[in-house]
């Protein structure tokens, strides 16, 4: 369902972000944002500690070796996707760009 959510509504918010298109947003897509995000989080918290099975088709359980397959493999992938983009691009503080210049 997150990546639902990612794939759909948080693009489309993304869009009015990016474009500064006005729009009405309420409490609930804050909080839904807010709830996605750390879904996330806590699924890459959770990723350090699930086994995995190697070329040999063998299951992995020692953790330092789980560590580093996912360090080496979905981890900056899942980290990307932690990011809170809509509080990177709706930075209150970044300079208004006008049409004449800066």
């Amino acid at each position: 369902l997150s990546l639902l959510y990612v794939g759909t509504i948080f693009l489309f918010r993304l869009c009015f972000v990016e474009f500064r298109i006005p729009m009405q947003a309420s409490q609930e897509v804050f909080i839904l944002d807010e709830i996605v995000l750390w879904m996330f989080v806590v699924d890459i918290v959770v990723n350090f500690f699930l086994s995995y099975r190697d070329r040999r088709n063998r299951e992995v359980l020692q953790w330092r070796r789980v560590v580093v397959h996912y360090w080496k493999g979905f981890f900056w992938i899942d980290l990307c996707a932690c990011i809170p983009w809509t509080w990177i691009l709706s930075n209150p503080t970044a300079p208004e760009e006008t049409p004449n210049g800066p």
